[in-house]
């Protein structure tokens, strides 16, 4: 299956969130996992900037670790979240699943338009659209993993 075709699959899974998911591990809560999600695809087009958190010469590193095909561990710290969840942006989940899907779109688009463009992710640092598809892949699957709503599988692209 190709990238971009594995991530629309997830995407579709996000449009099944009746928001009754309880997570299975962490103190998010579905609402929270939408949020966080929609934060990543607005840094993948660009519409949130971010510093790199890393030094330069571990990036290969990071990438290599990132990128390898395998899932995230459970409870995986993320050097961008605090130790609680953040406050809640939207009114309620069908509202954040909406948001999602739209920056989902958004994402699509903004690459489409120039394949070669490349943003900046917090820890891999400037990246193309083939590292930010398997990214996007690797962690929308965890957090639908956490919510019950995704298997791990042998292969995550």
């Amino acid at each position: 299956m190709h990238s971009v075709d594995k991530l629309i699959e997830l995407i579709k899974k996000v449009k099944s969130i009746d928001g009754k998911e309880l997570a299975e591990w962490g103190k998010m809560e579905i609402q929270h996992m939408l949020e966080h999600n929609i934060l990543m695809f607005k840094i993948s087009t660009g519409k949130i900037k971010v510093n790199l958190l890393v030094d330069e010469d571990k990036i290969e590193i990071y990438k290599e670790s990132v990128l390898r095909n395998e899932p995230f561990e459970k409870n995986l710290k993320n050097p961008l979240l605090g130790e609680e969840p953040t406050h809640l942006v939207f009114k309620d989940v069908e509202t954040a699943k909406k948001k999602l899907i739209e920056e989902f779109n958004n994402f699509i688009q903004y690459f489409d338009d120039a394949s070669d463009k490349k943003t900046l992710h917090p820890i891999l640092g400037l990246i193309d659209k083939d590292i930010w598809v398997k990214f996007h892949i690797k962690h929308l699957s965890h957090h639908l993993v956490q919510f019950g709503l995704h298997e791990y599988g042998d292969s995550v692209y």
